[in-house]
């Protein structure tokens, strides 16, 4: 068995060409751990770009199986030896390893490339260390990608990922303010990885695509408390023909894909003003969307 290690959040293109030289291999385990290692061993808070059941879902297209490791205290203490001899050869049954340039492991990271490699063998496993991959002259990363998407470069963060990043959520009671400004709209409580502003987006409901806008913020036209992610449908797509959206599906679930961020939130002096903006979006957004098929 082929086993791929990381934690693959994004599943990007870095994550992608790991998974093409262990697929040219045989048979594939996508091994990875949930939650992240980093949420457990420091106080950082970084909001993924998948949920794990996004990645889970997304990993299931690159992998034959996938083996998510609960990340402990306990499970981050095992020595390298130890993580290679229990997790990967006696429950995976692992002949080739395939990690990403920037791969370690083991108590504190113990765990080098030449470490895996040579403890390996010993058990007639390969290694195959896949060189990062370089876009815009750096590193494809997680991390890079997260960041583009704090600056609100949903374009160019896409780019890495290799497909725009869609967000899963279940659609949620609101106040109803969309729909008493004529632009009803779907709200969710999932985290999101992209800076507040109102964003082009394709979102699928009941197996039938939508053209849509998604505002992430906290609506300060109206003083509201918290965060939310509203999203109005216009059109079905890829056709765009009118939708006749008039609100509410509530438990429903949906999936939004994000293509790209029009303009930061902003407060105006009166809901009229907001309408009137809101509706040069939806232009902007049908235009873009128009433009062409960028989401099938």
């Amino acid at each position: 068995m082929v086993v791929a290690i990381g934690n693959f959040d994004g599943l990007h293109c870095g994550h992608r060409e790991i998974f093409r030289v262990a697929r040219s291999r045989g048979a594939v385990v996508a091994y990875t751990f949930r939650p992240h290692p980093r949420d457990i061993l420091s106080n950082a808070h970084v909001i993924p770009l998948m949920s794990f059941e996004e990645r889970a879902y997304a990993l299931q297209a690159w992998s034959d199986k996938v083996i998510e490791q609960p990340f402990t205290l306990d499970f981050a203490a095992t020595r390298p030896e130890d993580f290679i001899e229990k997790y990967l050869i006696a429950q995976c049954n692992a002949k080739i390893i395939v990690v990403g340039a920037d791969f370690a492991f083991g108590h504190k990271r113990q765990g080098g490339l030449d470490f895996l490699a040579s403890c390996a063998a010993q058990y007639d496993c390969r290694l195959i260390v896949v060189p990062s991959v370089m876009m815009g002259g750096a590193v494809v990363s997680s991390t890079r990608i997260r960041a583009l998407f704090a600056q609100g470069l949903i374009e160019e963060g896409n780019a890495l990922l290799g497909e725009p990043l869609t967000k899963w959520g279940v659609v949620m009671r609101g106040d109803r303010r969309g729909g008493q400004l004529s632009f009803p709209t779907l709200n969710m409580h999932e985290p999101m990885p992209f800076c507040g502003g109102v964003y082009v987006t394709v979102t699928e409901m009941g197996g039938v695509k939508y053209a849509s806008m998604t505002n992430i913020g906290h609506r300060p036209t109206f003083h509201a408390a918290g965060l939310v992610t509203e999203t109005h449908l216009f059109a079905y797509y890829p056709e765009l023909r009118p939708c006749g959206y008039q609100g509410e599906h509530y438990g429903e679930p949906i999936k939004v894909t994000f293509l790209k961020r029009l303009r930061a939130e902003e407060r105006f002096d009166s809901p009229a003003l907001l309408v009137q903006q809101i509706g040069k979006d939806k232009q902007a957004a049908f235009a873009y969307l128009a433009d062409s098929a960028v989401c099938e």
